[in-house]
């Protein structure tokens, strides 16, 4: 397992050492944790179906807003062009991480710090953080390591098409839709 995966085990109250399974267990494993009336969550999980449970939900909404969202946390994210540098961006991030049980933090997925406070009684602070240094937890982390390998890609002279997966659909729907936008404008 992956040290990620062993991280998200461990959040759910599984020790990664002695976890029998293989990666591909690991959704089900988390299932029957969230389950559990006791789960370490504390958090009632029976409005949810099996795969809300476990994996992360990303709607996006036209035209630069998107989030990561699972049970115990969400992050929203809003990207803002450079209107001079069409390969750069401003990137805002925002986590949102319901209240657990005490001592319990939510999944590392998204990067809540170990001391931020979940109670709601205090807003931590703001962090700035860099391309080289997100601090946004793993999954927007790998997302954020890649963007500039990507944009320059994208930009080179031997870039014809894109082939996306089923996932990142979404990105050929914002292009369509841009699409669209532009042409109805231009027959007006």
């Amino acid at each position: 397992l992956s040290a990620n995966m062993k991280g998200i085990l461990a959040a759910a109250g599984i020790d990664p050492e002695r976890f029998a399974g293989s990666a591909l267990d690991v959704r089900d494993a988390l299932r029957k944790v969230k389950r559990r009336a006791d789960n370490p969550f504390g958090v009632d999980y029976g409005r949810f179906s099996d795969d809300q449970l476990v994996d992360n939900w990303n709607p996006s909404i036209f035209p630069n807003f998107a989030m990561n969202a699972l049970p115990e946390s969400v992050q929203v994210m809003r990207f803002l062009p450079d209107a001079r540098d069409p390969g750069r961006c401003v990137f805002h991030v925002w986590t949102l991480a319901r209240e657990t049980r005490p001592g319990v933090r939510p999944t590392p997925f998204f990067g809540v710090e170990d001391d931020a406070d979940l109670s709601g009684a205090t807003r931590p602070p703001r962090r700035r953080t860099t391309q080289e240094r997100p601090e946004l937890g793993f999954v927007l982390e790998q997302d954020v390591s890649n963007m500039a390998l990507v944009q320059r890609g994208l930009a080179s002279s031997g870039c014809t098409e894109v082939r996306l997966s089923e996932q990142e659909g979404r990105i050929q729907q914002l292009h369509a839709e841009i699409d669209r936008r532009i042409a109805a404008r231009a027959a007006r």
